[in-house]
């Protein structure tokens, strides 16, 4: 079985930016949640502050569309490159 990497990049990269999304809308609710997670993110992506203004929350669910995406394409390229050459179908 082959994996689509397209499909799994846009898998990940709906769940992956959806979690930083919800993230930082629930932590505009409850002071703190999340709160190490959004600082961790910001220090990777540049231009995301974790501030929790919407153009800010809107930044970092876009990295983390995108970081998802391109590690759903390469993880299912990676399987599709060694299922191929271990004896896979």
């Amino acid at each position: 079985m082959l994996l689509r990497p397209c499909s799994l990049g846009f898998a990940l990269g709906i769940l992956f930016g959806g979690s930083i999304l919800l993230t930082s809308i629930i932590s505009q609710f409850c002071e703190g949640y999340g709160s190490i997670f959004l600082e961790i993110m910001a220090s990777v992506y540049p231009g995301y502050e974790a501030s929790g203004a919407f153009g800010d929350i809107l930044v970092g669910s876009l990295y983390g569309f995108a970081d998802g995406f391109l590690g759903g394409a390469i993880l299912a390229w990676l399987y599709n490159r060694c299922s191929s050459r271990c004896g896979g179908e």
